[in-house]
């Protein structure tokens, strides 16, 4: 092949080099995983990171000696080198690093090594893995574009494949077996993290739900004269109390969350294979990739893992991800200048409410999303009937007529003032004496400044707001400390960026979404002792430590599920790639789908700490967010869901 020596002499020295970067950065990682009880078999194969390394220097070669049979014109080219500087930014700038003094259940191995890499010494060696590994995913790309173009069929002999390939919104008994397909394989990972996990959120619903004193877990007053608060939203507390109950009335409270947490993984699978079943319906997808998006969502546990945890987040995931199907069902209508029945609207406002009423944030994603479409559409009147009524039930309804009548005390104004309040808080840390007295009276309206000085923590904003937040502010305040918090970004904008750096940790490879815990956790004095009483504070199962643990961690450290559980892979790749796509083959009005993704995304940037569980939104969509660039080419318009 043409240029093949050349390529070879000059790639071998540079994978070589990443070899060793990568290598050189598994000791401490090793070390620190060596402390860890697990099952002698997996632990040694997971840490078989060295030999992964070298069998990715061949596959770099490989990649770089390949010649692509796909042309592409100067357009497209630029397009998958800007996408491919992008995403190498994700690896060159790996993810958490605190993570070296704990077990890492949640890091893969490449993702742990040394801080120093992020040094001024090292800024050269960094600039080269850039350039390296840009050029590395430009030539991947066009090799992924050209297997992706190839047209290969696929035999339809096996009847499986065949009723995978026929998934669609019409054939309502083949969604129901595909869905009960899905449920038997996540049966598994749901016994190996069983009995239950209730994560530390959940206690505190489950403690109030028993008619333990209500508290507000941020501000930590006691609420005396409520029966639960709405800072974890009410919803969830009432399926959560409820199952709990159905536990207790058997006689074995662990049979409730067990029902519950096997209701959690049919409507999880429900979910992903309606999603399935539009994007084969209405998106010409090779089927090789259809097969592959079924595969990843069988095979890969970081959606099984995380529908086996009580938390708002997953119970939350299904029901957004509904919405998100019956939304760019409404945009695929509007586009084809279909009518969008009433059915559609109602069901579509519907799940948008249940959405916004499991998780707060869900209505910051589905009012902009649904009124976007006011701007590029007609039936203008149910478009804003659509983005105005769940906002108008879950945030002003709800609240004013049901919480007086059951107790329930309204969560606090802090909670949106999360990132402004740490960022004004290092700005306090690193230049108070340059503010104004008429700035510091103004800040501390809303803020105790020496104890919100004193508890900062760069990896969270909840130290700051917990400890310095004044509860007695009012309204008036928080706006005036809103429009400094605008003034000073503009002096101060090293101290606003260094103060919310873990934002950047969800977009960067390294974090997983693999998941195991303890049975339960947190709040013990508080009432959490009555809750499973005969399992342990914080202490995982037998099945969890033995099975679970080491099974994440074999899946964190070995490709290719190590990137395919890669949190990063779902917020910034996919999402980057799905857009690239339409970009270059010029599907211009195909963009208005991701405006779901988008919002997500923004989301994103007002959380109070990294947390893998905080993108859930992002996983669970990826179907949609890869169909895009294939839409408009439907297999048939004529089906519809309602």
């Amino acid at each position: 092949m043409k240029h093949a020596k050349s390529i070879i002499l000059l790639s071998t020295p540079a994978a070589c080099l990443t070899y060793v970067a990568l290598a050189v950065r598994l000791p401490t990682y090793g070390l620190a995983a060596g402390d860890i009880d697990t099952n002698a078999f997996l632990d040694t194969l997971s840490r078989q990171g060295p030999i992964s390394s070298l069998l990715g220097v061949f596959a770099i070669i490989a990649l770089y000696t390949h010649k692509a049979s796909v042309t592409f014109d100067k357009f497209s080219k630029r397009v998958l080198a800007v996408v491919s500087a992008i995403l190498s930014l994700t690896i060159v700038f790996s993810g958490k690093t605190e993570s070296q003094s704990r077990d890492s259940i949640s890091f893969p191995w490449y993702t742990v090594g040394d801080p120093a890499w992020s040094s001024k010494r090292y800024v050269a060696f960094l600039v080269f893995q850039f350039f390296f590994i840009s050029l590395f995913l430009y030539k991947l790309l066009i090799f992924a574009v050209q297997l992706v173009l190839k047209q290969d069929t696929i035999n339809r002999r096996s009847k499986l494949l065949s009723s995978i390939l026929t998934i669609n919104i019409g054939n309502k008994k083949n969604i129901l077996l595909s869905t009960l397909l899905v449920f038997v394989f996540w049966l598994p990972i749901a016994i190996i993290n069983g009995p239950a996990i209730i994560d530390v959120d959940s206690m505190v619903q489950l403690i109030q739900m028993r008619g333990f004193r209500a508290w507000d877990p941020m501000t930590m007053e006691w609420l005396d004269g409520y029966n639960l608060t709405d800072h974890h939203p009410f919803l969830d507390s009432f399926i959560y109390g409820a199952f709990d109950k159905i536990g207790l009335f058997f006689g074995h409270e662990i049979v409730g969350f067990q029902l519950l947490i096997i209701l959690q993984l049919l409507v999880g699978s429900f979910s992903l294979i309606l999603s399935l079943a539009w994007v084969n319906t209405r998106a010409k997808i090779p089927e090789k990739v259809f097969i592959c998006l079924f595969a990843l969502i069988l095979l890969v546990p970081c959606f099984s893992m995380y529908m086996t945890v009580i938390l708002k987040d997953t119970t939350w995931v299904p029901f957004f991800l509904i919405w998100a199907v019956l939304f760019a069902e409404t945009v695929f209508r509007l586009s084809q200048k279909q009518d969008i029945s009433t059915k559609l609207v109602a069901t579509l406002i519907l799940f948008a409410v249940i959405a916004g009423l499991t998780k707060k944030t869900s209505i910051y994603v589905t009012t902009p999303s649904t009124a976007i479409l006011l701007f590029f559409f007609s039936h203008r009147i149910k478009i804003l009937l659509s983005a105005l009524i769940p906002p108008l039930i879950t945030l002003i309804i709800i609240p004013s007529l049901l919480f007086p009548v059951l107790h329930i005390a309204p969560g606090g104004p802090q909670e949106p003032l999360s990132v402004p309040i740490q960022q004004i808080t290092k700005v306090l840390i690193d230049h108070q004496n340059e503010l104004s007295t008429s700035d510091l009276q103004t800040i501390s309206r809303v803020l105790k400044i020496d104890k919100a000085k004193k508890n900062y923590d760069p990896l969270t904003t909840d130290n700051a707001k917990h400890y310095g937040y004044k509860t007695t502010s009012t309204s008036k305040d928080r706006v005036n400390f809103l429009m400094l918090w605008v003034k000073l970004f503009f002096k101060y904008p090293i101290s606003y960026f260094s103060s919310v750096t873990f934002l950047k940790d969800a977009f960067l490879v390294g974090p997983t979404y693999y998941y195991t815990s303890s049975v339960r956790c947190g709040w013990y004095e508080a009432g959490g002792y009555a809750i499973l009483p005969e399992y342990k504070e914080c202490t995982p199962s037998t099945l969890q430590s033995r099975i679970a643990l080491p099974l994440v961690n074999l899946l964190n450290r070995i490709p290719p599920f190590s990137f395919l559980g890669s949190e990063s892979l779902y917020t910034a790749w996919i999402p980057c790639l799905s857009v690239g796509a339409c970009i270059t083959r010029k599907k211009w009005k195909n963009l208005i789908y991701f405006t779901p993704v988008l919002f997500l995304e923004l989301t994103m940037l007002i959380l109070p700490a990294h947390q893998v569980r905080y993108s859930l939104g992002l996983l669970f969509t990826f179907a949609l967010t890869i169909a895009v660039p294939f839409i408009g080419s439907p297999k048939d318009t004529n089906k519809t869901i309602m």
